[in-house]
Parts: C-alpha cells; structure tokens; sequence
C-alpha cells in the first residue's frame, strides 16, 4: 500500500540524545519487511501505546489510514511527544502541519480504544475524518495556532466530553459535520477567529451548553448548524452574520439567551427554497425588531419560540410567509411599520390558546388572502388600522373572502362609519376577533 506523508516536515533538527534522556517519546520500530513499521510509548500512566502503519522516512511521519481501527493497544494519543529513531538516539523534532487531510492519508484512527488525544504545537489542520468514529474518546487537548477543523473531523465520537482549549482564537473554519453526533461533548465553545462553519458542524450535540462567536467576523450560519441540540442554552452571534440557514436551531428547546436575537445586518432567515424553520421551537424570548436589511419574513421564521413582540421599521420587511408567527404562545404585540406589500394566510396559525394581541398595520398589503385571520382559535386580536385605509378594507370585506363573515353592529360586510366602532370578525376557526378603526396607528409603538 502506497502511503502519503501525513505530516509535511516544516522544520527538522537532528540531535544525538540519549533515549534515556527523554521520559515521554515515541520510538519508532522498522518493519521486518516492506515500508510500515509502528511507533511506540509508555504514558505516564505505565500504559504502553503502539500506534500502527507507521512510515518515518527522510524527516516525514506518516500514517497509513485505518491501520489503528479497533486498536487495543493505544489509549492516549500524544503527537506531541518528540521521536526517536529505530536506535534509540537520533531525535526528529517535526511540526505537523496538518492532520488526516485527503491529501495526507485520511483518517489516523476510527473506532480504537484511544480516550486522549493531544495535538502538535505546530499543528494547523485537523483534516477530514481524522479522528472520525473514535468512540471511546473523551478528551482532546487543542494547540494554539491550529487553523482549521475539516469536514467529519470528530464525526461519530460519542464519548468525547472535554475539548481543551475550545477554541484558539487561531481557528478559522470547522468543516461540514465536524462535531456530528458527539453528544456528551458538553461546555460553552467561544471561537473568536471564525471565519466560516460548515453545514451541520455540531448537529446532534445534545450536551453542548453554549456557543459564543460574537467576536468573530462570521457572515453565515449554515443549515442545521445546532440541529436538536438540546442542551444549547447560550448563543451569542456577531453584528456580521447576514444569513441564518435553515434549521440552524431547530429543535434548542433550552435555548433562551440568544444574542442579537436578529443580527443588525440579517438578510436571510431561512432560505426560500428550503424554509425549515431556522428557529422552531427554541425558546427564545423577548422583543424582536427586525433589521431593515430583511425584507422578507419566510414561512416559518419564528413558529414555535417565546418572543413577547415583532417590530419592523418603516424601512424594512415587504412580506410576511405563512405561519411566520405560528404557535408563538407569548406573542401579544406585533408592529408592522414597513409598507408590506404580501402577507400570507395563517401567518398566525395557532399563535396562542387564548388571550390577547395587538397587531398595528401602517399600511396595508397590496393582497390579503382570505385566511388572513384563519386558525387563530380563540385569541382576541386587536387591530390598529390608519383610517386613511379605510377604503382598502371596504373593498376588501365586499369581495366577501369565502368560509368568512365580518359584522360591525350586526350590518355584515359593512365596515364602521365612525371611529372606533368595534367589530366581530367570524370563521370556522377564528372567534371573537376584535377590529378598531383609529385615528392613524399610534406612532409611539412604531418603529421608524
């Protein structure tokens, strides 16, 4: 088997030095034949450690992939440790430059007996799958200067609890799956340096407490980033981010402190194609105001969450998809300062079992559909309406929406002829729907 160099010899110096000299190393041992010996070491708990597929050849180390797979015979895997020679006294001190890319022979173990792994100092590449199905692993210990985690780096390693230092500020990208599926990985991960993530990084990391990138100049969250991470409690994202994907914190049911909760510069919650409910059920809470750079609000955005109040400014949201709000059971305030041009039907869907909202229009929309109001159960909702679009509501409650019935002082499909005239709107699911015609919708609670 034809083996790539693992690691690509940044820096070699040769020393005469005693074995003996040195209490932790590994000693590399020769094949009888062919070109992959192994390399070997006592930990400091008397464990002896044999690492398989081994080549040392002219300053480079390389590993042969999956040679470690089921291994009995290594427990903590310290690239640190300096390297001797097959006669025990030259020493080759090396700096990794990367770890298990495709292009340096692949994974190093999968599936061993190794619970810890400590990396190079010199180490700037976790590759793809390197550490991919280590299932007894608990700790990794990471090194300053590391650059990048690739695609399934730790993928699958069920075990792993602990990451120390999580991250160095060094880190610049973790790669599509890296941390899928490690679910007792647990803590808060602050990576500062973050450049870009991979789609699905940390899905199913049930026990991951938080995570704070809100220093880092991040611009996307990809799709199912933290999917059903159920213990994620604290995410803190910077002003940069400009798209959340979808289903990035689908299923955070602990999720409450969440920061900005709209980042400043968001354009894309969700994407059209795809819309999966980027934050359904979390339990986010509080006030949103939404950017104007998001301009148009998908299906939904904030169905099932906690928040109390939607504002958008006058400079801002276009339309609203369907069921954007839906089963929201604190919603009581939802101010629409911008000039919408579409709303969806069921944009409310089930936004509580009873109780109370408000909802302030500015204007309206160029078209409302007939299931404006639909499946709101019993929740009493109270219109705020410019009287200046009057007319607009006449012409819309005369079309006569089908399965739809509005009545003001029992005279049905008649708007009110005087201010603050109050109204009953009626469907098969919708009941005790309260309307009021004010003088234009109060400014105080509108954002401009």
């Amino acid at each position: 088997m034809n083996a790539k160099p693992l690691f690509a010899a940044t820096s070699l110096a040769l020393a005469a030095t005693s074995a003996s000299a040195a209490t932790d190393h590994w000693t590399y041992t020769p094949p009888a034949s062919g070109t992959q010996g192994t390399i070997s070491w006592t930990d400091s708990s008397g464990f002896e450690n044999i690492v398989k597929g081994v080549v040392l050849s002219g300053g480079q180390i390389t590993f042969v992939h999956s040679k470690n797979a089921s291994s009995t015979t290594l427990r903590n895997l310290d690239l640190s440790l300096p390297v001797y020679a097959e006669d025990g006294v030259t020493q080759y001190e090396f700096s990794p430059y990367a770890l298990g890319r495709s292009d340096l022979g692949g994974r190093i173990v999968s599936g061993s007996g190794v619970t810890n792994i400590v990396l190079h100092p010199g180490c700037k590449s976790l590759g793809r799958y390197c550490f991919k199905g280590c299932t007894e692993l608990v700790k990794v210990t990471l090194n300053d200067g590391l650059e990048e985690i690739c695609e399934d780096a730790f993928r699958d390693d069920t075990a792993l609890t602990t990451i120390e230092n999580f991250f160095p500020d060094s880190l610049k990208s973790i790669g599509v799956r890296a941390f899928d599926n490690c679910k007792a990985l647990s803590g808060i991960a602050v990576a500062n340096g973050l450049e870009s993530m991979g789609n699905r990084a940390f899905i199913s990391c049930t026990s991951l407490q938080g995570f704070d990138c809100g220093e880092s100049s991040l611009r996307k969250i990809e799709a199912s980033m933290f999917y059903k991470d159920t213990g994620l409690g604290i995410v803190r994202l910077p002003n940069t981010v400009t798209n959340i994907d979808s289903g990035v914190f689908y299923g955070c049911t602990s999720l409450t402190n969440f920061t900005p909760l709209l980042p400043p510069a968001l354009q894309a919650l969700g994407t059209a194609s795809n819309n999966d409910r980027p934050l359904y059920d979390t339990a986010i809470q509080g006030h949103v105001v939404s950017p104007s750079s998001l301009t148009n609000l998908l299906s939904n955005s904030f169905r099932g969450t906690h928040i109390e109040s939607f504002t958008s400014p006058r400079k801002g949201l276009r339309s609203i998809g369907e069921y954007a709000f839906s089963r929201c059971p604190n919603l009581t305030n939802v101010v629409l300062s911008a000039d919408l041009e579409s709303i969806a039907s069921d944009w409310l869907y089930n936004v509580a079992s009873t109780g109370s909202a408000h909802v302030w229009f500015r204007n309206l929309p160029a078209s409302l559909p007939s299931g404006l109001w639909a499946n709101t159960k019993s929740l009493n909702i109270t219109i705020h309406l410019p009287w200046s679009q009057q007319e607009a509501w006449r012409e819309w409650v005369a079309s006569g929406p089908s399965g739809h019935e509005f009545t003001f002082n029992k005279a049905t499909k008649k708007l009110p002829e005087h201010l603050n005239d109050v109204g009953t709107w009626k469907s098969g699911f919708t009941q005790n729907v309260t309307w009021w015609k004010d003088v234009d919708a109060p400014t105080l609670v509108l954002v401009r």
